[in-house]
């Protein structure tokens, strides 16, 4: 697990989804795959490429802050999937904390995945910007520059129970994704204000709702107005950002609804849904390429990746990095191979490598 030293502040929690997201689980699923070694030769070598991207693509966010993976399944999934699908992640896995939503929050909230994921972000990020917020407070103390508002401010806690589980609703939190607009990468105007139902598209990765967080215009304000009141303790103070990754939109909707009671920046990129082993790789590829964007962005953001995004995106990788040749080849090879078992493969769909 990635450790935190006490002089260090964490100003962004970035949290992964584990299904769909890194672990092609829905894909295993729907062709009924046991266990790795049960995938044809070219599906093997295509599910550790899937490894390998997304192992580059937990150490890229790690980098900006502190990664958990968050999923809605049992406890102990993760770490079983990893075996059975992607063995070869299971060192990286070892650096990051696991946390099941599901099994510490479903009996608090029967049959509301929303909420399970919704409390789980709450308390792990709180937890997370409360013992930062503690350490600087008590650096304060022992210089003894810290005044009575500020004291106040460092006993200040917030309560997970209290937390507020229908300020989003998971219906409307996608409003206006349908429109798109191409705004070039290199002309995009960082720290622009944009309404927040206005949805464009960044770039040729990304489909793009970038706004300003509900809290962002009167905190500003009001910043300006204590500018003087301001102490060492909070100088020393950082943005706080939650960042999701994740392809459903309960990840969506649950960072914002934690960033707006943390007054947080929520940050999020939905994956797609249901997506095959060659999309994974595109998409990690995609955030990984764009991690430093997603996690240094001043404003809100609100991204989407779409099908075609992701496949055009594992094409080009898997072309240039020369995986495309070993996975044709291994497929050509199970292909001609009388001694591959007919029903196993037949029944996996024949993927294209991206090397045609």
């Amino acid at each position: 697990m990635v450790q935190v030293s006490s002089t260090d502040e964490i100003s962004k929690v970035i949290i992964f989804d584990w299904d769909d997201t890194i672990c092609p689980s829905s894909f295993v699923d729907q062709w009924k795959v046991d266990t790795f070694s049960d995938l044809p030769l070219h599906f093997q070598n295509m599910f550790k490429e899937v490894g390998k991207c997304a192992q580059k693509c937990l150490d890229a966010a790690a980098e900006f802050g502190e990664v958990i993976i968050i999923t809605n399944s049992d406890d102990g999934w993760v770490k079983f999937s990893a075996e059975r699908f992607v063995p070869n992640l299971l060192p990286c896995l070892e650096k990051y904390e696991i946390i099941s939503a599901r099994t510490r929050y479903e009996r608090f909230y029967p049959s509301q995945p929303l909420c399970w994921k919704a409390a789980a972000f709450a308390h792990e990020v709180n937890e997370r910007f409360s013992s930062t917020k503690m350490r600087t407070c008590e650096a304060s103390k022992q210089n003894g520059d810290i005044g009575a508002a500020d004291k106040d401010d460092c006993d200040e806690s917030f309560d997970v129970e209290t937390l507020t589980l229908t300020d989003v609703d998971s219906s409307t939190s996608s409003e206006g994704s349908e429109s798109s607009l191409d705004v070039p990468m290199k002309d995009n105007l960082v720290g622009k204000e944009r309404n927040v139902n206005n949805v464009s598209k960044l770039s040729s990765f990304f489909q793009r709702s970038s706004k300003l967080s509900p809290v962002s215009k009167s905190s500003r304000s009001s910043q300006k107005q204590n500018s003087t009141k301001i102490t060492t303790a909070t100088k020393s103070s950082v943005k706080r950002e939650v960042i999701s990754f994740g392809d459903s939109m309960e990840e969506r909707t649950a960072v914002k609804i934690i960033s707006s009671q943390l007054k947080a920046t929520p940050k999020s990129v939905m994956f797609i849904s249901n997506p095959t082993p060659i999309q994974l790789i595109g998409q990690l590829n995609m955030l990984t390429s764009h991690m430093s964007f997603v996690c240094e962005h001043d404003l809100c953001l609100d991204l989407e990746i779409s099908p075609h995004q992701a496949q055009k995106t594992a094409e080009a990788f898997l072309k240039e990095s020369g995986a495309g040749s070993r996975l044709r080849a291994s497929f050509e090879k199970d292909r001609k191979s009388s001694r591959r078992n007919v029903s196993s493969s037949s029944n996996l769909p024949h993927e294209e490598s991206g090397n045609k």
